[in-house]
């Protein structure tokens, strides 16, 4: 797999691209928090796992004020906001967080994101561990970056 199936569509899309998803998600979770009273694992979850996403909105403006790739600022916010989030998921009780509450449903959409975004972060993190010349190369647009996982 090279470098270019893993981050070239992040990385040509750029922060623009994803600011209006990392936004969207945001405000629609910061509107579902203000507006349902519920308290308990659903909602306790579902904070820990927006405050954390909100690296990912830094990370965006860490490669906008320094010209950086998107992929490459991503690899210090992503896996923290993976990790961090299915930690949460665990401690708070799994599909304790699920609930009927519109805190509840927004976590069952939001995990199962979650979980469609942990193999390529998974993937894209070993794959720059196990060839980080590659990644580089990748970085400054030159062939022969096909190493990857």
């Amino acid at each position: 797999m090279t470098f270019t199936k893993l981050f070239g569509k992040m990385d040509s899309m750029g922060v623009y691209g994803f600011m209006p998803v990392w936004f969207l998600f945001f405000f629609v979770s910061f509107g579902v928090m203000i507006m349902d009273d519920s308290v308990g694992v659903s909602r306790d979850f579902c904070a820990v796992s927006q405050i954390i996403c909100c690296f990912n909105l830094c990370a965006m403006g860490y490669a906008v004020t320094n010209n950086m790739a998107l992929s490459k600022a991503n690899l210090l916010t992503g896996p923290l906001d993976m990790f961090v989030t299915w930690t949460a998921f665990a401690y708070y009780g799994g599909t304790a967080v699920f609930s009927s509450t519109p805190i509840g449903i927004f976590n069952n959409i939001q995990v199962p994101i979650m979980a469609l975004m942990t193999i390529p972060t998974l993937i894209g993190l070993i794959s720059v561990a196990k060839d980080p010349a590659g990644y580089q190369r990748y970085l400054a647009g030159e062939s022969g970056s096909t190493e990857g996982v």
